[in-house]
């Protein structure tokens, strides 16, 4: 059974069966009782596609790559969630591979995404050593070239379609927050390594600190590998407000201070939820990353990207709201 004999049974066209087996019957308005006909009658003879002919027909595999630099965790499960939820009703289909934080790992799933011929990729790249540049492999095959590639969470050079986070503006706003709340002495807390999200709450941070006259003195930055050492812990005693480029480091910085002083009346805002934060007696606000809406922003970028690849590029920044603990 095919789609040419389902529309024979229905009395519509071909393109009308394709349409609502496709999940786009409401995008070519096609009324509700025709999708429910053409609908019943595909259950009714068992219609199954052959996506294996269709590819062949239509020069596309339905697959739509999805690469994380490291392990999955909340956020990026949560970025998943969105590429699925928007996918979910088309043809396409997802592989996912992580890399595991390592630039080689990364670039072989990119290699292999464009061997099998992914119609589209959707890319969140490791975040590098301090003072190293990333550029994208080049394939060997020249036509694997038009396979478009979405960014997201973390620029890379070059021209491409990129789904981001208002990191400056969360920067700018926790910057506002601590000054509103009588805040003298600020500390942001980052990890040292190339990563575009991490410099840009950097910056609306700082920034925002220097226009409203704060001294250098007053506002420090702790890079560190392997955690807060001693000399950066005796500096952040004296501040009374900490921004953390994340939940985790936040905490890690935390737990140490809390050996050494009562950090209770330091005001702390991080980006990420914290499990159980309201039982904390801390003054902590954070950040609810929007993994699941950039998800969508990047399935919705590969699509169109794949239906018009001369578009002009997409740079979609999706900002983040405030979870009060």
């Amino acid at each position: 059974m095919n789609i040419k004999e389902i529309s024979r049974l229905c009395g519509v066209s071909v393109f009308t069966v394709s349409r609502v087996l496709n999940g786009r019957a409401a995008e070519f308005r096609i009324s509700a009782a025709t999708a429910k006909r053409v609908m019943d009658m595909a259950e009714k003879v068992q219609y199954r596609p052959n996506y294996l002919a269709h590819s062949l027909n239509t020069d596309r595999t339905y697959s739509v790559g999805v690469i994380f630099a490291n392990t999955v965790d909340n956020y990026l499960g949560s970025i998943m969630e969105g590429v699925e939820a928007h996918l979910r009703g088309t043809e396409y289909q997802t592989a996912v591979e992580t890399g595991e934080n390592d630039i080689r790992l990364q670039d072989q799933a990119l290699r292999r995404m464009l061997h099998r011929r992914a119609d589209g990729i959707i890319f969140y790249p490791v975040a590098l050593p301090p003072g190293k540049r990333y550029e994208l492999p080049t394939p060997n095959d020249q036509r694997k070239h038009q396979v478009p590639i979405v960014i997201i969470g973390r620029t890379i050079p070059g021209a491409r379609d990129q789904i981001m986070m208002g990191d400056f503006e969360a920067g700018a706003a926790t910057a506002n927050r601590f000054l509103e709340a009588g805040c003298k002495r600020f500390a942001f807390l980052t990890n040292p390594v190339n990563c575009s999200s991490d410099h840009a709450r950097q910056k609306g941070f700082i920034q925002t600190l220097k226009q409203a006259g704060i001294p250098a003195a007053n506002r420090i930055v702790v890079a560190e590998q392997g955690g807060p050492a001693s000399e950066s812990l005796h500096k952040l005693r004296r501040a009374d407000a900490l921004f953390g480029v994340n939940s985790g480091l936040l905490l890690a910085y935390v737990r140490r201070l809390r050996a050494l002083a009562d950090v209770r009346h330091m005001h702390m805002v991080s980006v990420g939820d914290i499990e159980g934060a309201e039982l904390m007696d801390l003054k902590l606000w954070t950040w609810s990353t929007p993994g699941r809406r950039m998800g969508e922003e990047a399935a919705r970028a590969v699509l169109s990207r794949i239906d018009d690849p001369a578009a002009p590029w997409k740079n979609v920044v999706v900002p983040l709201e405030w979870t009060t603990a």
